[in-house]
């Protein structure tokens, strides 16, 4: 009798403490949160200081270096997986072990059919395992799709389940601006009420907000990408009034703010080569324009659009 009032003692006590140290962390998120709220409600726009004088300012994005690439796959292959010893030993703990796994699960991970379009069988299956597991069960749905991912799936539910496409309407881009100032950036809702696909509502919003580039901001941003080599925390600063995906976009859209492309009339060898490569990726741009090495991908669509679509004898000007 006394040894079974003893163990329900114990047992008592180790109940009491899980509930005091629920309580203890309880309270941190609380205090944590109400901090958040509290400086952000009160937090001034044009100096980025609440009025306790904390430094509001955003988080900098800590986007990956390729030097930093090099480094995390040269000390896998020395160490292996050890990311706590990696992170410390390399790292000087500013990449936290758990970004070291994520980040070498994506430089390993293979995508299959990344340039490869939806077929009509796909889609048939698609459907069929929509009709089966139902909408968001993505996971048991790539199980009958070989080569798709559950990402991919989710995108391609995302685009076939808005059924309108084509050029934007004066009167979608008024509504458009209209839901964004009352009901915010919240895309999905958004997207069902104008029966468009998101990346189509988020790219056209981007449009419609976004100054137009200059060609001060064009030859600034060249000049930063040769002397940064894609270091979007540096080049980000040099455009105050621009967003990351605003200076992305215009990089990858606008050959001539690369400086590792060429302008003007295509040669007789990029011609060429861009023969070959159409023979071997179909219009798989990207492809062609690493094998074509001198020209980027939207380069390469729009002159095989005007002259291999239809063969001219004159190689005109591209931009």
């Amino acid at each position: 009798m006394i040894l079974f009032l003893r163990r329900c003692i114990n047992l008592q006590d180790y109940y009491v403490n899980n509930l005091v140290n629920l309580f203890i962390k309880r309270n941190r998120l609380t205090n944590n949160l109400q901090f958040y709220f509290h400086s952000s409600t009160f937090k001034n726009d044009e100096n980025s200081i609440n009025h306790d004088g904390i430094n509001l300012k955003p988080r900098p994005y800590n986007n990956w270096t390729q030097e930093e690439v090099d480094k995390l796959i040269d000390s896998v292959k020395i160490h292996g997986k050890k990311w706590n010893f990696i992170s410390e030993a390399f790292f000087q703990s500013k990449r936290h072990p758990k970004a070291l796994s994520f980040k070498w699960k994506t430089l390993n991970q293979t995508r299959i059919s990344y340039y490869n379009h939806w077929t009509a069988d796909e889609d048939k299956i698609f459907m069929e395992g929509i009709k089966k597991y139902g909408v968001g069960k993505w996971a048991e749905i790539s199980k009958m799709l070989i080569n798709r991912n559950n990402v991919q799936i989710a995108t391609r539910w995302r685009l076939i389940s808005r059924t309108k496409r084509g050029k934007w309407q004066k009167e979608e881009d008024k509504d458009l601006l209209d839901l964004v100032k009352k009901y915010g950036k919240n895309w999905e809702f958004i997207s069902r009420i104008l029966n468009r696909p998101k990346p189509s509502i988020i790219i056209r919003y981007q449009n419609l907000t976004n100054d137009p580039w200059t060609p001060e901001e064009d030859r600034k941003l060249r000049n930063a990408l040769k002397e940064y080599n894609q270091d979007w925390n540096k080049i980000l600063k040099l455009f105050p009034n621009r967003h990351l995906s605003d200076v992305k976009g215009r990089f990858r859209n606008c050959p001539k703010t690369d400086p590792n492309v060429n302008l003007g009339r295509w040669n007789e060898k990029e011609a060429q080569d861009i023969l070959k490569a159409y023979k071997l990726f179909g219009k798989r741009w990207k492809n062609i324009a690493e094998f074509v090495k001198t020209r980027s991908p939207s380069q390469c669509a729009k002159y095989w659009s005007k002259h291999l679509k239809k063969p001219d004898e004159h190689a005109y000007r591209i931009y």
